[in-house]
């Protein structure tokens, strides 16, 4: 039932006038998946992640959703893994001249498939835009967790975006519970228009993960990402 409700909530806010949308595929390299990141990490350190991203924008909210194919050879055993997010936001009131911009109210599906495991985490809670300089888009969200094999919770998630007319771009995320932290902050130039392609971008993206009783573990990657 869940699903199904899913479904129905990407399917119909998608059909609404209005609708803007964003996609970008990404493939992410890198050989230094041996940190001690426990569940993430590698027996040779070296992991392909491919992502697709999707984000959409209407009249009374915007969704976001990814999928991230991870290739590599786990701990456990297994060489692949998958990893889907999404999220949807309800506009509930916009401020005008304020450094917050939008209040929403805010729900989120995380789902991760790894060998003999499959964990489920369905968050609700609370979103505001703030207007930053130089950022497109800076959200901060407030979320109750309940996950069917980890503890619930409070998570706390910031999301921003920038896009500068120079061809660069930084975009990323924090994730924070009451017991761990983790974030992607990724830096991107937009090297397509040396070869005659539309919003090719490539640059680093550093994953950085804290979990209680493990100190912080930072982890480059080389990034290549198509938008359209």
């Amino acid at each position: 039932m869940r699903y199904i409700v899913l479904v129905f909530l990407f399917g119909i806010t998608s059909l609404f006038a209005e609708y803007k949308g964003m996609s970008n595929l990404q493939l992410h390299i890198s050989n230094q998946f041996d940190k001690t990141l426990g569940m993430i990490d590698t027996t040779s350190g070296k992991k392909t992640t491919i992502t697709f991203e999707h984000y959409g924008k209407f009249y009374f909210g915007d969704h976001f959703f990814f999928v991230d194919q991870f290739e590599g050879n786990f701990l456990d055993g297994s060489n692949r893994r998958t990893y889907i997010e999404y999220w949807n936001r309800f506009k509930v009131a916009s401020f005008e001249n304020s450094f917050v911009k939008n209040f929403y109210l805010a729900g989120q599906y995380n789902r991760y498939i790894k060998k003999n495991t499959d964990l489920q985490a369905y968050l609700y809670g609370a979103s505001v835009d703030l207007d930053v300089p130089y950022f497109k888009h800076f959200e901060l969200n407030l979320y109750k967790r309940n996950s069917n094999l980890e503890d619930n919770g409070v998570q706390f998630t910031l999301r921003y975006a920038s896009f500068l007319s120079s061809g660069w771009s930084f975009t990323g995320y924090f994730d924070i519970t009451e017991d761990n932290m983790l974030t992607y902050n990724q830096l991107t130039y937009n090297v397509g228009k040396y070869f005659g392609i539309k919003k090719l971008y490539s640059g680093v993206e550093l994953l950085s993960y804290n979990q209680k009783g493990i100190d912080l573990r930072n982890v480059p990657q080389i990034v290549v990402k198509k938008i359209w």
